[in-house]
């Protein structure tokens, strides 16, 4: 008995050693992952956000999370800001139009028939003789003027706000490195898209000297869209994408090109490629019109587009269908992600004035800490104007349609970062930033709160700056001021590697900031 006795124990003292030296070398391999991890953190090239606004549409500054997710945020409509109520707008206002801001001044160039463009007796002379760019300003970018610009003769009077006869697919733009005689460009073909690419310049943004002359013969349709790009030092244009230019990549979608020159008057460089098109997660009748695309002058490596998603009825209606007002987001203006693919701007209901076909339009306004967006809306579907559908009867004989409308987004508010009613957090990728104070666009709402921990490159909270010393954020502000108790100076930090880590629930957070205060 006793001998089986210690048997048994030298049994259990060998699965006792066993068992310990599993744990050891368990513990040894989370010790050692630990450090490999840490290390591999610690490695991690930081990103050098300095002072600049950072926004979150992308995963750029997420590098660990859970329960969050990157939210597109649709604007509130407004209604309509404009509308067709002259002679030379008898017959409609275009989809294509452009809004600049200098100062307390916006302008609003926008394109108009007289007649109808499609089933006049001879559709050449509608494009010649009735169709006209114009021009409108206002002070709020809500009410706007149409003033008389004494230019254009129509109807035997210039009294009118006509800026030139026969240009319907034009885009405005500022231009910070021509002479204050050419300041203002206007990118555009002539008639109905043709007569090639041209570049038109004004020094006052009114009185503009028409180019006869092409920098390249092609003829996109749809509006012609570009601006300089200050990010890469070179003026972009967004264009329709063609065969004439693409060749069998450009297929039978509609779709997006991008082309860059140094010179607005060569343009043998220019190499255009498709950087917007439909793909696998889009219906197989679904493709994209104009793009609306532009430089976020507000934050950090931010481009946005806003491409009309054209969703066809069936071939046995023509070339007819439904449009809204899609969102996509980059880093470079070549690259692009649509994490939601929701309509930024939904069609209105049926009855209302957008019900069917909304288009953007290029530009963005901006009124404090709003931002004021503008659509070309109507109630009928795209082709039902032109005799390409079977509901013709919608809009034949209609006059004086396709209004502008405006929506109210936040600053910065395109996307967020949103996280659970039960709870989430998400830890950037090590940064580097120049500054003494951290600000967030943030809303938690009511019932949300968010706490910021500082952490090191490698993850471990900085003392002073952890979640246990983090003041809770319960607040909807554009730029919230972080604070650990009564500290909220975080300058002791700058210039090294530092990870943000944020705890929140029912939030969204739009960007981060830091600054010098």
């Amino acid at each position: 008995m006793r001998q089986g006795r210690v048997k048994m124990q030298n049994e259990s003292s060998g699965s006792y050693d066993f068992k310990a030296r599993v744990s050891f070398f368990l513990f040894a391999a989370w010790v050692m992952a630990s450090i490999v991890v840490g290390s591999a953190w610690a490695q991690t090239k930081p990103w050098p956000v300095g002072s600049q606004k950072q926004l979150f549409f992308d995963n750029r500054f997420i590098a660990e999370s859970e329960n969050v997710r990157i939210v597109m945020n649709q604007p509130r409509k407004l209604g309509p800001v404009l509308k067709p109520d002259s002679r030379w707008e008898d017959f409609r206002l275009t989809s294509y139009f452009t809004v600049l801001q200098e100062g307390d001044l916006c302008r609003m160039y926008y394109s108009c028939f007289s007649e109808d463009q499609w089933n006049f007796a001879d559709p050449e002379v509608t494009w010649r003789d009735y169709a006209f760019l114009c021009y409108a300003e206002s002070k709020d970018g809500i009410h706007w003027h149409k003033p008389n610009l004494g230019i254009v003769q129509y109807d035997g009077s210039t009294d009118n706000n006509i800026l030139a006869r026969s240009i319907v697919d034009g885009t405005v733009f500022l231009d910070p490195h021509d002479i204050p005689e050419r300041r203002y460009k206007l990118l555009h073909t002539v008639g109905p898209h043709q007569g090639g690419l041209k570049i038109s310049c004004s020094a006052d943004g009114i009185h503009f000297k028409l180019s006869e002359k092409p920098v390249v013969p092609w003829e996109p349709d749809s509006q012609q869209n570009m601006f300089f790009d200050t990010r890469h030092g070179k003026y972009v244009a967004y264009l329709r994408a063609i065969r004439e230019v693409m060749g069998s990549k450009a297929d039978n979608w509609r779709m997006v090109m991008r082309c860059e020159v140094d010179d607005l008057e060569d343009w043998s460089d220019a190499k255009p490629e498709i950087v917007f098109r439909p793909d696998k997660q889009d219906p197989p009748d679904v493709d994209f019109y104009t793009n609306a695309c532009l430089l976020y002058p507000w934050a950090a490596d931010a481009y946005f587009m806003f491409p009309a998603v054209y969703h066809h009825f069936p071939a046995g209606y023509g070339n007819d269908g439904l449009l809204d007002i899609a969102a996509a987001a980059s880093r470079n203006g070549i690259d692009w992600k649509r994490p939601d693919r929701g309509p930024y701007i939904p069609l209105g209901q049926r009855g209302e004035w957008d019900a069917m076909f909304n288009m953007m339009g290029v530009g963005i306004v901006r009124q404090g800490d709003k931002l004021l967006q503008y659509y070309n809306g109507v109630d009928f579907g795209h082709g039902a104007t032109r005799k390409e559908s079977l509901h013709i009867e919608q809009a034949q004989g209609r006059r004086r349609w396709g209004w502008m409308g405006a929506v109210q987004q936040r600053l910065d508010g395109f996307y967020s970062v949103d996280s659970t009613y039960e709870g989430g957090e998400l830890t950037t990728p090590p940064i580097v930033f120049a500054g003494n104070r951290l600000q967030l666009n943030i809303d938690t709402s009511s019932a949300g709160s968010a706490k910021v921990e500082i952490c090191d490159a490698r993850g471990v909270p900085i003392p002073g700056f952890s979640l246990q010393e983090a003041s809770t954020i319960m607040a909807n502000d554009v730029r919230h001021l972080v604070s650990w108790g009564k500290n909220t100076d975080v300058s002791s930090l700058a210039g090294q590697p530092i990870r943000l880590r944020v705890q929140s629930r029912s939030t969204k957070l739009y960007a981060f900031q830091f600054v010098q205060q």
